[in-house]
């Protein structure tokens, strides 16, 4: 019965139109069902990727051309999941994305301004973008009632950035910005006209960035960290070892967001203080 009830449901399926299922059926549940959705048949898989689709191991791309409708499918997840602007008329800005170190530790940032590309559809830009979602919200348990009784009781861990309010929520459209704004800072560090010698010292005292959430128990509503977790995301600190005054040799500061050095006190404004967020947005 079990085979029949299967193949039943592939066939009701496999005769949705494209059309239909990407404007009228799939818009109004969420990704994570697309991509149940896509493994009922070939033609379910082509309604969710578009035709003549080939898939590999890292990647789903189109051939002989993006089918529309499933570009404007993963256009609408990134909107809706990942704050990109609706109104956007640049086709590649939905393509912009940043990939993210899975393996990053206390040498290597969790993203780098290198790691920032084009990629060659929605698809793989969302894909993408939920990894980093997915990393960063990790540990998030306040997403789920504790009343049983409610339909939202149970939310799939998968499904859980999605559903914090816009000011947590991971915004793509941030995250582009302060890859930028990093981008920049370190040209000037390796721009010695600019810089002179300065710069690369001040490199070298930067901590490479984490995913961090800085409210996982949610016990902060109304919390507007989404640009704070773009920014800490490429760098999160500075070490810099208190240096005694040297009357002989030059020690200049090297805080680069401010601050100050003097006899027995090293005061400087860090990745969590105002300043960096304050430059986050002049600088674009």
């Amino acid at each position: 019965m079990r085979s029949i009830l299967s193949k039943q449901t592939k066939s009701s399926f496999d005769t949705i139109p494209q059309s239909i299922a990407t404007s009228s059926i799939l818009p109004y549940i969420s990704s994570n069902d697309w991509l149940n959705f896509r493994l009922v048949s070939r033609s379910c898989y082509q309604i969710v990727h578009g035709m003549n689709v080939a898939n590999t191991s890292d990647t789903i791309a189109t051939v002989d051309g993006e089918c529309s409708e499933s570009e404007a499918l993963w256009r609408l997840a990134l909107v809706r999941e990942y704050q990109f602007d609706e109104s956007e008329e640049d086709e590649e800005m939905f393509h912009q994305c940043i990939k993210p170190n899975l393996s990053y530790n206390e040498n290597t940032a969790f993203l780098s301004t290198e790691n920032l590309f084009t990629a060659p559809n929605s698809f793989i830009s969302w894909k993408n973008w939920r990894k980093i979602d997915l990393i960063i919200h990790e540990q998030r348990n306040d997403l789920g009632s504790m009343d049983m009784s409610r339909e939202d009781f149970f939310i799939e861990p998968k499904t859980k950035g999605s559903r914090l309010p816009p000011s947590e929520r991971v915004n793509g459209i941030y995250f582009l910005r302060a890859c930028l704004m990093w981008k920049r800072i370190e040209a000037w560090f390796d721009d010695e006209s600019k810089s002179g010698t300065l710069g690369r010292y001040i490199k070298e005292t930067f901590v490479p960035g984490k995913p961090l959430d800085p409210n996982p128990r949610g016990r902060i509503r109304g919390a507007k960290s989404a640009a704070f977790k773009a920014v800490y995301s490429f760098y999160c600190g500075q070490n810099i070892p208190h240096l005694e005054p040297d009357d002989v040799n030059f020690r200049p500061f090297l805080g680069l967001f401010g601050g100050f050095q003097g006899k027995q006190k090293l005061i400087m404004h860090k990745v969590t203080n105002h300043p960096l967020i304050w430059a986050f947005y002049v600088l674009m």
